[in-house]
């Protein structure tokens, strides 16, 4: 009696063949997997590129920018009075903030990497805010906030820190609070704290999340 070797076999040859179809679909997982992988290269090479490119086409009109407003506080083009040197000076201000911004474009491949690099240096408060304060204001017009800052503070604060960090994360605040504070009043408040450092409170008037 050889059925139950052939009811053997026959369970042999189904595990075979189940074991075929699950290689099979295996393989055509890993198969689309690779296609995807190689599809996620190409295209953050081409984002990459891209935003190489934009980088460079941004910085050129804003360097041009800061090369005439200096040209203008130093009189090349003939005198200004205190109103217009002021405006001039803003709006290089504006400027030299708006080229970090462009600059951090380009540090976005560095941040997937985990090589983002700090420069630590000296930072003054209130100064860092007023300084925000000359980019952010005409969003701030435009949106009907009105911009205070209340620095509790004698002295000027200093820390150690990156300027241009602590700017990135100021602005994100800052404008956030001004399209999202339904067009109230927005205070940003500064104190030193008992280690040494700052705290900054950017405070808005909108619903929140």
């Amino acid at each position: 009696d050889i059925s139950e070797r052939v009811r053997q076999q026959e369970a042999l040859e189904h595990q075979a063949a189940s074991l075929a179809d699950s290689t099979r679909e295996l393989k055509e997982l890993n198969d689309e997997l690779n296609r995807r992988q190689l599809e996620l290269e190409r295209a953050m090479t081409a984002r990459s590129r891209f935003y190489a490119s934009m980088s460079h086409e941004l910085r050129t009109p804003i360097n041009a920018v800061l090369g005439y407003s200096t040209l203008l506080l130093e009189r090349i083009y003939g005198p200004l009075n205190d109103k217009q040197a002021e405006g001039i000076e803003r709006t290089q201000k504006a400027a030299r903030h708006l080229l970090e911004l462009v600059n951090d474009v380009l540090d976005l491949s560095k941040i997937e990497a985990g090589k983002i690099e700090l420069r630590l240096q000296p930072v003054e408060f209130p100064s860092l805010i007023e300084d925000l304060f000359v980019t952010v204001r005409p969003l701030a017009d435009e949106h009907g906030s009105a911009l205070t800052l209340d620095h509790r503070s004698e002295e000027p604060v200093r820390v150690v820190s990156d300027p241009r960090r602590l700017r990135q994360i100021l602005l994100n605040l800052l404008s956030n609070a001004i399209k999202f504070g339904r067009g109230k009043p927005i205070q940003v408040i500064t104190e030193p704290t008992e280690e040494g450092g700052v705290a900054i409170h950017v405070i808005d008037q909108g619903e929140g999340i």
